[in-house]
């Protein structure tokens, strides 16, 4: 692993019932770097507030949304808040849309009937540091694999652009984004500093 960080959270999903935040989820050792907030406009700088676990996920009742007892101070938050900051940090806006993609397509596979069997998705995401130091990922590890996937047909009405099974890492990162002065994006990923970054 890069820098010798290591966290991320992985789960077995599953087409019969939700998965529960507290219970079925697990989160590997090592914690996000607890960003300040940031109390300026990060459009300009084509930045979201990415994630890691989905919210989609959560939306189509996937995994159930319960309170949340955050690493950093111990209190009770609703997980998919974009202050849950074990799940929230700096994505460009380009990296969120390609992570986006291979979500919808588990949350499609997890909405299709094969022979009216129960589909499983064994799911991992995990960002990846330069630097054990560094505040903001290079990008994030996705892997997702399935008890059926092998058997089922991928056609054009699947809906499907990804299938299972895949292990894909998305670069955190804006082609169209420039670097001012220093001519290095390493204050970015270091400090979570935006201010070199112009488009």
């Amino acid at each position: 692993m890069f820098g010798e960080k290591s966290c991320g959270w992985r789960a077995i999903l599953s087409s019969e019932a939700p998965v529960t935040i507290t219970q079925d989820v697990e989160w590997d050792k090592g914690s996000l770097p607890h960003l300040k907030n940031f109390n300026y406009d990060l459009r300009p700088y084509n930045l979201n507030k990415g994630h890691l676990l989905a919210k989609n996920f959560f939306d189509k009742k996937i995994i159930e949304s319960k309170k949340y007892e955050r690493s950093n101070n111990g209190t009770f938050s609703d997980f998919t808040s974009k202050n849950n900051l074990d799940n929230i940090y700096l994505q460009f806006q380009s990296a969120n849309n390609i992570q986006e993609e291979f979500e919808k397509s588990i949350v499609k596979y997890l909405e299709m009937k094969l022979h009216s069997k129960n589909l499983n998705v064994y799911y991992e995401i995990q960002p990846i540091f330069l630097q054990a130091d560094d505040v903001i990922p290079i990008g994030n590890r996705i892997f997702a694999c399935s008890n059926y996937a092998e058997n089922l047909d991928y056609n054009s009405n699947s809906q499907i652009n990804y299938p299972l099974p895949f292990h894909v890492f998305i670069p955190n990162v804006d082609s169209a984004l420039k670097i001012k002065k220093s001519n290095t994006s390493r204050p970015f990923y270091k400090n979570g500093d935006i201010f070199p970054l112009v488009r």
